[in-house]
């Protein structure tokens, strides 16, 4: 084959400078493609053979401000940056050696070389310099700025590497010989017992110096101090006797703690066994200064400095435990991740343990050495976690209770006041540094409660009813100022929660019930403290407060929808009740008429829990039953150490209120597409949805009983109103007369839609109301949606507080989105109308799992904001990270035309926006004559044509999705050719079906060279530059040949370029990691 390149050149070259246009050179300027590369000299590289026996390169940029690590196929590339190439060329060079076509892998590389600064051309940012010359003058900015730059700024020390080098040839050397290395460690191993003995004898004090506790605390921190600058200097010292520089070092604000730091990512170009040491000879200097230090006292017991050598000791112990804890990202943690070669070790041993390990235990599924590695650490951590407790159990039992005494007794009351606010302004300011991680914890931990109680409401109602009585138990055996605290934090807390409660369901006709349960709570709790005189008032109150509760609830309409046994039993309990009553005749009148109403209010709040069955509500009213049952025995037998647990019942039945309020999922329900012949009917549709849907939410929370309880009360409002609509569960009627104008209808159906509002908002509260509302006018379509905005919203009361977006705004976004999906499955105009008629709108918090691997699949989705991330889950390997989608993207396509489970799992990264197509939304396209299935099936079958070909196999998955999409089928008959040896390539071609031959001419004649089949291809070379074809290509048989034109190919890949498609899932590309040690 001719030189591609020098071709290239030569046409490059007859281009005149006149002939070539301002735009022109801007253009080519702009084009990533034209662009030469060049490396900086100076670079600095090693060679590395990995575990499993892979080769790759780790380099150094000039002056050691980057390192970055590369595959072999990277460090190809990187070796063709010289500035002479354009990066097509590169392309092609690349394409000759390894037979694909490396566009992600180039555009990747390119950037992290640009930000490791090993590109001629160095990062700049023109934007952050304006920002600068904008702020400079404004001293309350730079204030501000320096305050949140604070943590992890860094004071480096000047010329460090060269005080360094002076140290290590002026006398430490002589610690890396190796007599001195075995002395070294004998005095390690053996001060370690030394020490030992020490603490158990418990001669030295730990916290006092000079007989002063405040003293003793500052000279541990000076000393602390010292033991860091000693740890971080050994490792400086060994970089260097390894050959490597110290690329700074100094002071670092860590958290809020002032530390030192050194910087020995240059030892990355060192091998492994070297790397390691390096990391382990920071805990073994200081093992080896305690195991001095202990000597030296055990040798010379009375010297006047052995306190402080004791002190120093403990910390440099203490410090080498921490640094060989696994658990953390320090010393041994990088240990581990060197000598193994798994980054992120902790990580993925912890994601192994959780999902995958009992799965292989319990098939038998053999393990690799990765799946024993992350058993192993596992294992290692619970058994060093183990080994912690046991040393901090050996020092509270040895020694801690003795330094508590000495602490309390050596100090005064207002020095120990001194010192308490101390500890606790460190406490909050590391709270304070830790804010953001404190804060995304507990926040995760709430949603994954809120997540239980949505899935598993029975399971997580049970585990609270242990609760209470566990709680109730505890609480029985405290007695005297104890419980009174107890009982009025207790309180305190319930009146927090009841507002808390309150906010959610003010308005509606549960502020009673959370009244009455207020009421009922605290006099249970304050019961066994009022004075005997006080409590038939109490019991009266509490009484009263449940009856009007549960009255307030109580339907005698629903009597008639009871079953036999329910209303045997009812009847059963109440001539129960009165016969008890009989029994207990000699009670006082208030007592017996409390007795009276709680037992009342306990047979009403039973026909609560029948009505309620199946509800969301269905715990809380058997909470609150709960509640009233031991009331009952309270008030019946005087066993006042129920009240604990009769307040806890309550209380719980309030915190129930509050917790299915907060895990409510106000997602938009599925509804078909109804294809409207006029406004009329569509602005119809629009109404009766958003009713069905209210209703629906309404009956999830409240029961099928009280949804057709308002369906009762919404027909009586509509009949006095003379609006002619019915409404019948998921059925209603309209009886307009067929001249009544659109204008007309829509005030009846926007006066029925404010009835909805103000019902729910009297039962359940405006919160449920107003959520539910804007959820269901969020189920519509957008064709439904505009009728809506247009006929319904406008003076409405469902709609008066709704933020209602810009639809031919949202509808313009929404088009460009699906535009890229429409060329892509060839629609035309009016099919892409059709398509975007039957779209609906969902929105995803991040974090939230959109569809889950091996679940049916009835959707489909295209991102209009925000991220997600593609996961595919392998059998007895780690989950593989397939892809990252972003706006104009889709997934899930594969569920509109074939029932079969997810082959990906999709989870959001950021909070989303998606345009939803559903399955039946999908079949009604195709019953209108929009062939979408086999268009789809068309893509996912080329699709899974490139993926096989070596060719892609540098493409991400978005990539080759949208080089599939450009895909054209073509057929040839036999004898008829496909490609002209002399012409200038503008294709490449994959065989589908058939078979061709290669003929080359020599000499005059055409000489077959080879024969292709289905699964081949032919023309690379045309999709990278514009060089005559080599050979004819002639069909031998009926073919199908599937053709990409190099003008798609480049626009997809401009598009698509930077896509971040992982080029060594094993490792990070960037060395970034500094070493930062930090104090403790």
């Amino acid at each position: 084959m001719t030189d591609l390149r020098d071709k290239t050149m030569d046409s490059q070259n007859n281009n005149s400078p006149s002939s070539i246009s301002f735009w022109q050179n801007l253009t080519d300027k702009m084009d990533f493609a034209k662009s030469r590369p060049a490396i900086r000299p100076g670079c600095e590289e090693a060679r590395f053979i990995s575990r499993d026996g892979k080769e790759f390169y780790v380099l150094k940029s000039p002056g050691g401000v980057g390192y970055i690590r590369l595959s072999v196929k990277d460090h190809f590339l990187f070796t063709l940056l010289d500035g002479s190439r354009t990066v097509q060329e590169v392309l092609v060079e690349y394409f000759r050696k390894y037979g694909a076509l490396a566009f992600s892998r180039l555009g990747t590389l390119v950037q992290e070389l640009f930000k490791g600064g090993f590109l001629s051309e160095s990062p700049r940012s023109f934007y952050r310099r304006l920002l600068k010359r904008i702020k400079l003058d404004k001293p309350l900015v730079k204030l501000i700025d320096l305050l949140k730059s604070l943590p992890r700024r860094q004071w480096p020390i000047a010329n460090l590497d060269t005080g360094i080098t002076w140290l290590y040839e002026k006398g430490f050397k002589l610690f890396y010989f190796r007599p001195v290395q075995i002395v070294a460690a004998v005095f390690s191993l053996a001060g370690l017992f030394m020490f030992a003995h020490l603490f158990r004898a418990g001669e030295y004090s730990l916290f006092k110096s000079s007989g002063s506790v405040v003293l003793g605390l500052a000279v541990l921190v000076l000393l602390n101090y010292v033991s860091i600058v000693a740890h971080e200097l050994s490792h400086a010292l060994a970089c260097k006797h390894y050959g490597r520089r110290v690329n700074s070092g100094g002071v670092i604000i860590n958290t809020v703690f002032p530390s030192f730091y050194v910087d020995i990512t240059d030892s990355w170009l060192l091998p492994k066994r070297k790397r390691v040491l390096i990391s382990l000879i920071g805990p073994f200097s200081q093992a080896f200064i305690a195991g001095v230090l202990s000597a030296v006292i055990m040798i010379f017991p009375h010297l006047f400095i052995n306190p402080l050598l004791y002190k120093f000791a403990f910390l440099s112990y203490l410090t080498v435990f921490l640094n060989l804890n696994p658990l953390l990202e320090l010393d041994g943690y990088y240990v581990l991740i060197d000598w193994l070669e798994i980054p992120g070790l902790k990580a993925k041993a912890s994601d192994f343990v959780k999902k995958r390990l009992w799965p292989k235990i319990r098939t038998r599924e053999p393990f690799s050495w990765q799946d024993k590695v992350f058993t192993a650490y596992g294992l290692g951590a619970i058994i060093w976690s183990a080994l912690a407790l046991a040393i901090v159990g050996y020092f509270w039992r040895i020694r801690a209770q003795q330094i508590g005494s000495h602490l309390f007794n050596a100090t005064s009351q207002q020095l120990r006041l001194i010192l308490l606010l101390g500890v606790g302004v460190i406490i909050l300011a590391a709270m304070g540094a830790a804010y953001k991680k404190i804060k995304l914890m507990a926040v995760s931990l709430w949603r994954g409660f809120t997540d239980l109680i949505y899935r598993r409401p029975a399971a997580m109602a049970g585990a609270l009813f242990f609760l209470c009585l566990l709680g109730s138990f505890i609480y029985s055996h405290i007695q005297g100022w104890p419980a009174i605290a107890i009982s009025i934090t207790f309180a305190l807390v319930l009146g927090a929660l009841s507002q808390r409660v309150y906010s959610y369901y003010k308005g509606s006709s549960l502020w009673l019930v959370l009244m009455g349960l207020l009421l009922a709570a605290l006099g249970s709790l304050f019961i066994k403290i009022f004075p005997v005189g006080l409590r038939p008032a109490v019991w009266l109150i509490g009484s009263v407060a449940l009856f009007a509760a549960t009255y307030t609830q109580f339907s005698f309409s629903s009597l008639r929808r009871w079953r036999q046994w329910q209303r045997v039993l009812w009847g059963g309990l109440w001539f129960g009740i009165l016969v008890l009553l009989g029994y207990f005749h000699g009670m006082s009148t208030w007592r017996t008429l409390a007795i009276m109403l709680s037992t009342t209010a306990f047979l009403m709040l039973l026909s609560l829990v029948w009505h309620n069955m199946g509800s969301s509500l269905e715990y809380f009213w058997i909470y609150f039953l709960l509640g009233i049952i031991s009331w009952n025995i309270i008030l019946i037998f005087s066993l006042f150490n129920f009240g604990f647990l009769a307040a806890l019942l309550l209380v719980f039945a309030v915190f129930w209120l509050y917790l299915i309020i907060k895990s409510a999922r106000w997602l938009p329900e599925s509804a078909s597409f109804e294809p409207a012949s006029s406004e009329k009917r569509r602005m119809r549709q629009a109404a009766v949805k958003i009713y069905r849907m209210a209703s629906s939410y309404f009956a999830s929370f409240f029961g099928q009983g009280q949804a057709r309880a308002m369906d009762d009360r919404l027909n009586l409002i509509m009949i006095e109103k003379n609006w002619p609509i019915r409404l019948y569960g998921n059925r209603s009627e309209e009886r307009f007369e067929r001249s009544t104008g659109i204008v007309d209808r829509s005030q009846a159906f926007r006066g029925m839609l404010d009835e909805v509002l103000n019902y729910l908002s009297h039962e359940v509260g405006d919160y449920f109301a107003r959520n539910t509302i804007k959820t269901a006018y969020q189920s519509l379509y957008w064709e439904e949606r505009e009728i809506a905005q247009q006929y319904l919203m406008k003076g409405s009361l469902w709609a008066r507080d709704m933020a209602v977006a810009n639809l031919k705004q949202e509808k313009r976004d929404a088009q460009n989105v699906i535009a890229g999906v429409a060329r892509f499955w060839e629609l035309g105009e009016e099919e892409t109308t059709l398509f975007y008629s039957h779209l609906k709108e969902e929105r995803v918090r991040s974090g939230e799992m959109i569809i889950r691997q091996g679940e049916p699949g009835d959707k489909f989705y295209i991102i209009k904001s925000g991220q997600v991330e593609v996961v595919i889950s392998r059998k007895g390997e780690p989950d593989l990270m397939a892809a990252n989608l972003s706006r104009g993207d889709y997934f899930g396509e594969i569920a509109l035309i074939k029932n079969v489970p997810r082959t990906a799992s999709v989870r959001a990264v950021a909070d989303c926006s998606l345009l939803v197509l559903e399955r039946k939304d999908f079949e009604s396209l195709m019953a209108r004559k929009v062939d979408l299935a086999v268009r789809i099936d068309r893509l996912i079958e080329n699709r899974g044509f490139l993926i096989k070909l070596p060719l892609f196999s540098e493409f991400a998955p978005a990539q080759v999705a949208m080089a599939a999409s450009r895909l054209v089928p073509e057929r040839y008959h036999p004898g008829q050719p496909v490609i002209i040896q002399g012409e200038i390539g503008d294709s490449f071609f994959i065989i589908k079906e058939g078979r061709l031959d290669v003929l080359v001419m020599k000499d005059g004649q055409k000489n077959k060279v080879a024969e292709l089949g289905p699964g081949e291809y032919f023309g690379e070379i045309a999709l990278l530059l514009d060089v005559p074809r080599t050979a004819d290509v002639v069909a031998v048989t009926e073919c199908l040949v599937l053709r990409l034109h190099k003008d798609d190919f480049k626009s997809l890949l401009g598009e698509q370029l930077y896509f971040a498609k992982s080029l060594e899932r094993t490792s990070s590309r960037r060395m970034s990691d500094t070493r930062h040690k930090i104090s403790f």
